[in-house]
Protein backbone atom coordinates (compact mmCIF):
# COMPACT_ATOMS: atom_id res chain seq x y z
CA UNK A 1 0.00 0.00 0.00
CA UNK A 2 1.10 3.54 -0.66
CA UNK A 3 0.36 6.01 2.08
CA UNK A 4 1.67 9.35 3.26
CA UNK A 5 4.29 7.68 5.48
CA UNK A 6 5.59 5.19 2.90
CA UNK A 7 6.25 6.79 -0.50
CA UNK A 8 9.10 4.54 -1.68
CA UNK A 9 7.00 2.55 -4.22
CA UNK A 10 5.59 5.75 -5.70
CA UNK A 11 9.06 7.34 -5.80
CA UNK A 12 10.41 4.32 -7.70
CA UNK A 13 7.52 4.52 -10.17
CA UNK A 14 7.84 8.22 -10.97
CA UNK A 15 11.64 8.09 -11.16
CA UNK A 16 11.37 5.24 -13.64
CA UNK A 17 9.75 7.77 -15.96
CA UNK A 18 12.18 10.61 -15.19
CA UNK A 19 15.01 10.46 -12.61
CA UNK A 20 14.34 14.11 -11.70
CA UNK A 21 10.75 13.43 -10.56
CA UNK A 22 9.88 13.48 -6.87
CA UNK A 23 6.53 12.54 -5.33
CA UNK A 24 5.10 14.48 -2.37
CA UNK A 25 1.92 14.42 -0.35
CA UNK A 26 -0.27 17.29 -1.55
CA UNK A 27 -3.25 16.68 0.73
CA UNK A 28 -4.28 14.10 3.28
CA UNK A 29 -7.67 13.43 4.90
CA UNK A 30 -8.96 10.57 7.02
CA UNK A 31 -9.82 8.49 3.96
CA UNK A 32 -7.79 9.94 1.05
CA UNK A 33 -4.26 10.97 0.17
CA UNK A 34 -3.47 13.14 -2.83
CA UNK A 35 0.06 13.10 -4.23
CA UNK A 36 1.83 15.54 -6.51
CA UNK A 37 4.86 14.98 -8.71
CA UNK A 38 7.48 17.71 -8.99
CA UNK A 39 10.96 18.13 -10.40
CA UNK A 40 14.18 17.99 -8.39
CA UNK A 41 17.33 19.91 -9.33
CA UNK A 42 19.51 16.79 -9.51
CA UNK A 43 18.54 13.29 -10.72
CA UNK A 44 18.02 10.57 -8.11
CA UNK A 45 19.88 7.25 -8.19
CA UNK A 46 17.95 4.27 -9.53
CA UNK A 47 16.69 2.02 -6.73
CA UNK A 48 17.93 -1.58 -6.79
CA UNK A 49 14.40 -3.03 -7.09
CA UNK A 50 13.93 -1.12 -10.34
CA UNK A 51 17.44 -1.77 -11.69
CA UNK A 52 16.90 -5.54 -11.59
CA UNK A 53 14.07 -5.25 -14.13
CA UNK A 54 16.55 -4.25 -16.84
CA UNK A 55 18.21 -7.68 -16.51
CA UNK A 56 15.04 -9.74 -16.10
CA UNK A 57 13.74 -11.53 -19.19
CA UNK A 58 10.21 -11.24 -17.82
CA UNK A 59 10.32 -7.46 -18.21
CA UNK A 60 10.71 -7.51 -21.98
CA UNK A 61 7.91 -8.09 -24.47
CA UNK A 62 7.63 -7.73 -28.22
CA UNK A 63 4.94 -8.56 -30.77
CA UNK A 64 5.95 -11.10 -33.41
CA UNK A 65 4.65 -11.41 -36.95
CA UNK A 66 3.08 -14.88 -37.14
CA UNK A 67 2.20 -14.70 -40.83
CA UNK A 68 -1.28 -14.77 -42.32
CA UNK A 69 -3.96 -15.23 -39.65
CA UNK A 70 -6.58 -17.95 -39.95
CA UNK A 71 -9.94 -16.74 -41.24
CA UNK A 72 -12.71 -16.59 -38.64
CA UNK A 73 -16.20 -17.72 -39.56
CA UNK A 74 -19.11 -16.54 -37.42
CA UNK A 75 -21.59 -19.34 -36.83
Amino acid sequence: MIDADYLEPLQALVRGVNPHFIARVAEQTESDVTFEVGMADKPFKEVSEVAITRFSTGASFAFTDRGIPLPLTVV
